[in-house]
């Protein structure tokens, strides 16, 4: 009884999180500004008729690929019931939008697919289980939809409903304040939807939100970073500037984190004077490379942004840090402790597996002898 009590000890202290030194520790996916948003919008000015009107949509993007190629443009809104979706792309072919958790890809995909073909649209609610093509979803649940193709250029709107029980057809369900993931495909010339994509974007993030009007301003953060000369520091600057009106955001917040096996650890975080800048400094304790990320999480009036930049760090340096962003951490004091009770974990499974074998060896070693004694 005694050594079960202390091996459930053990075993919960060894998977104790190594917070008390690292601080703020994030996985990569779980922090960074959206890629998209879907505002709440008053449908009364919504016609789903294959035209985007002006104010129409709280807001129209573009999506691009990797290599910074024009896939499609997006126009969405919610209003807390239904989601309505605008995709206008230079093509002949079909227009398509998968849905689902952050990092998406056609796996296990909501895929709605739209074209025009002899003046009428065709748009279907489909699902992918796989990098091959879509299925049709056996219960189709866009409420309404339209297409025009007109000069070389295809429209499709639909409305779907924000939740939905059909889980066969891998329906995405989306919640207000939450991040989801998404990407977009498009084929030149054909409206098959057989036919594999000729272009297609990565997988987006969007966040879903419960407030009617856009940010009036778009952040982007121009990073860059310089060492200071024997200091075994690097200092990282930040420009925050309005890309609509092309002007400095003041007295904004700016999250600083630096990229390691753990995550994005946060190490700073400062405000943008009036000329939108912001800088902190950074002691470095190895040679090697490394990213810093600065992080704007937005606000009501101004939307997210964030930037990184890689540095390699060259020579020798003898660092005073407590810290190396390494398994050397866990030989430091503040994680001696919790490094010897995992081995000690370890060590204990090891007696007893070699105490079962020693039973069990002596055992056999009876029972032989047993035998030997009855001839």
């Amino acid at each position: 009884m005694k050594l079960r009590v202390l091996i459930t000890l053990i075993v919960l202290l060894a998977f104790v999180p190594p917070t008390s030194l690292y601080g703020s520790v994030v996985p990569y996916d779980d922090l960074g500004v959206a890629d998209a948003s879907i505002y709440r919008m008053n449908f009364d000015n919504l016609i789903v008729d294959g035209i985007i009107e002006t104010d129409e949509y709280p807001e129209i993007i573009t999506l691009k690929t990797v290599t910074d190629t024009v896939v499609t443009s997006l126009a969405w809104g919610h209003n807390l019931t239904h989601i309505a979706v605008a995709l206008q792309a230079s093509t002949t072919g079909w227009i398509a939008i998968g849905m689902g958790d952050v990092g998406v890809v056609m796996e296990n995909a909501d895929i709605i697919m739209g074209a025009v073909a002899s003046n009428t649209a065709i748009i279907q609610d489909m699902y992918s289980t796989g990098y091959s093509a879509p299925g049709v979803d056996t219960r189709q649940d866009i409420v309404e939809s339209d297409g025009i193709e007109d000069g070389g250029i295809t429209t499709i709107e639909f409305l779907i409903p924000m939740s939905s029980d059909d889980t066969e057809g891998y329906d995405h369900n989306w919640g207000l304040n939450n991040t989801f993931g998404f990407f977009a495909g498009v084929h030149f010339t054909s409206d098959s939807f057989t036919e594999a994509h000729d272009i297609h974007t990565a997988s987006l993030t969007v966040e879903i939100h419960s407030i009617e009007i856009p940010p009036k301003a778009i952040s982007r953060l121009d990073i860059n970073l310089f060492e200071i000369t024997g200091q075994n520091t690097v200092r990282i600057n930040v420009s925050i500037i309005d890309t609509l009106a092309n002007t400095s955001l003041p007295d904004l917040e700016i999250n600083f984190y630096i990229k390691t096996t753990y995550g994005k650890i946060f190490f700073d975080s400062q405000i943008s004077n009036q000329d939108g800048n912001v800088s902190t400094t950074y002691d470095v304790s190895t040679p090697g490379n490394y990213t810093f990320f600065a992080i704007f999480l937005g606000s009501s009036e101004i939307r997210g942004g964030e930037a990184s930049v890689s540095h390699f760090v060259e020579g020798e340096i003898v660092s005073q840090l407590p810290y190396y962003q390494d398994l050397r951490d866990y030989f430091d004091d503040e994680h001696l402790m919790r490094s010897f009770i995992l081995f000690m974990f370890y060590l204990t499974i090891i007696c007893i597996i070699l105490a079962y074998i020693s039973v069990f060896r002596d055992l056999f070693r009876i029972k032989s002898i047993g035998k030997r004694i009855k001839e």
